[in-house]
């Protein structure tokens, strides 16, 4: 699922907390989320118009709650996790949209690039090779 939302972390200030979860759940839900089964992987992207603060790892575990019930059924599931905060503005930004699970969601992150300063690219799904890997993160 891709939203126009700035991550928010699962420490510090909880003052829009509930509206962030609520925006979660119900992109996933108008977005055709359904309830996975196994273990899952989740990649989590925050692209951004130019470097800001956020830490990567303190937006996960609330992005992944809000998302309990709805794509799985607890976060105990994913067993694999990416997650990047991208610089749009960058000359070393490229984008291929190619691997996006779903036509609707494509579309929708190329609009996004083009009219909100922040937002999040959020996918979960089965793991199917159980092989680790050691080594860059392509």
């Amino acid at each position: 699922m891709a939203l126009a939302v700035r991550p928010r972390s699962s420490g510090g200030r909880r003052k829009h907390s509930r509206w962030y979860e609520e925006q979660l759940r119900s992109t996933a839900l108008a977005q055709g989320a359904t309830l996975l089964l196994g273990p899952l992987y989740a990649r989590i992207v925050w692209f951004q118009p130019r470097h800001e603060r956020g830490d990567v790892d303190n937006m996960v575990k609330r992005i992944l709650d809000a998302l309990k019930g709805i794509v799985f059924h607890d976060d105990d599931q994913i067993v694999r996790c990416l997650t990047q905060k991208t610089v749009t503005s960058s000359r070393s930004f490229s984008i291929d949209v190619s691997d996006v699970p779903s036509e609707a969601v494509q579309t929708e992150i190329l609009t996004l690039m083009g009219t909100e300063r922040h937002f999040l690219y959020i996918e979960v799904g089965a793991v199917t090779d159980p092989t680790i890997s050691f080594g860059p993160v392509r």
